[in-house]
């Protein structure tokens, strides 16, 4: 006989009293519902209870909320992770975006039915994914192989390599890439050329890169190439780069974007985490070690959704309004779409359902 569905574990975490009691009142009914009044109290409850969602308020004396889904991504992966703050600080969106990989970013006041929705849908994604991996950039064929790369070997080993014209296409060094890893290929969408070329010179020949510098050309690239990450600049423009976001995370939740800007547009950034799915942003001018670990790190995030098709829900959005800015690509990335809903479908076999709130024990 199966197991009887059990009811999702929901951590919130905050300083006042008075929200906690506000969110047991509001969560207990369809929840387990655990406090936290600090976050060292949240890790403490982490150590003794499995969670489902983590849901923090930012602004806390001693750990941030950024600081605590950082250290409970570290320690319980599976979980979902909401951060909740009365307000829009740029330089935690964007730790949220890089340190914490937030699932969601509300902002205060938050209605009471908004709340309730990103929760459930929190669950969902929890309960319909099997439990990550440590995170790739711990992985000793990306960030630790690619240390292990920039340190010399011998005379002469690090020295420069020649560098490519912003808007070529390079073919990976079969020594340095794996089949597996070499399957997947970037897509640099950017008028930067400064930009681009610091990208490749981070990256060296690690990845087939592709530069592109308006939005049909990308969406072309798209169609025609296994393109696993896509990194965007804000400064092509930034209303079609975020509708081509969030877009093609709503048809192709496999392909990982990465956005750079040369300033943090807060309120961009919280569209692009709840819309977009965002896996990292990039301030520029980027910082070319760091650089080349997060994208090592969205590579293997990548191939890891592509293996793993039932992780997609953890990265579901909401369908995009209809924009006009990609009427002319809207069946190209359809067209895109396509090529996963085979393996997708293949992996993720149809379950009991469940009722909101109840996991499978």
């Amino acid at each position: 006989m199966e197991a009887a569905a059990r009811k999702a574990n929901v951590m919130f975490v905050d300083d006042e009293r008075r929200v906690l009691t506000s969110m047991r009142a509001l969560f207990r009914r369809d929840y387990n519902v655990h406090l936290a009044n600090s976050g060292d109290e949240a890790l403490a409850l982490l150590e003794r209870q499995d969670m489902d969602v983590i849901v923090s308020d930012q602004r806390m004396p001693g750990m941030t909320g950024v600081d605590v889904l950082k250290a409970c991504k570290q320690r319980a992966p599976r979980a979902m992770r909401i951060l909740l703050t009365g307000y829009a600080d740029k330089d935690a969106i964007a730790a949220s975006i890089n340190e914490g990989e937030v699932f969601r970013y509300l902002t205060k006041p938050c209605a009471r039915e908004t709340l309730r929705e990103t929760v459930a849908m929190a669950v969902d994604a929890a309960g319909l994914g099997i439990p990550e991996a440590a995170p790739p950039t711990l992985e000793p064929d990306t960030a630790v192989g690619r240390e292990a790369r920039e340190a010399p070997t011998a005379p002469g080993a690090d020295a420069p390599a020649p560098m490519p014209s912003p808007a070529a296409t390079r073919a990976p060094a079969p020594a340095q890439s794996s089949p597996a890893r070499g399957s997947a290929e970037l897509l640099v969408l950017s008028t930067d050329g400064e930009f681009t070329t610091a990208l490749e010179a981070a990256l060296g020949t690690s990845y087939r890169i592709h530069s592109v510098a308006n939005v049909e050309h990308a969406i072309a690239v798209l169609e025609d190439n296994p393109i696993g990450v896509l990194i965007t600049d804000m400064a092509v423009n930034g209303d079609e780069v975020q509708a081509l976001t969030t877009q093609l995370k709503h048809c192709v939740p496999e392909l990982v974007t990465i956005v750079a800007s040369d300033h943090s547009d807060a309120h961009r950034l919280i569209d692009l985490i709840n819309g977009g799915q965002v896996f990292r942003f990039l301030l520029k001018p980027i910082k070319p070690k760091q650089t080349a670990i997060w994208i090592d790190s969205a590579i293997g995030k990548h191939l890891e959704l592509v293996k793993n098709p039932r992780l997609v829900a953890r990265h579901a959005v909401a369908a995009p309004a209809s924009s006009s800015l990609l009427s002319l690509g809207d069946k190209l990335i359809r067209s895109l779409a396509s090529r996963f809903l085979r393996t997708r479908g293949a992996a993720a076999a149809p379950g009991p359902r469940r009722r909101q709130g109840e996991l499978p024990a």
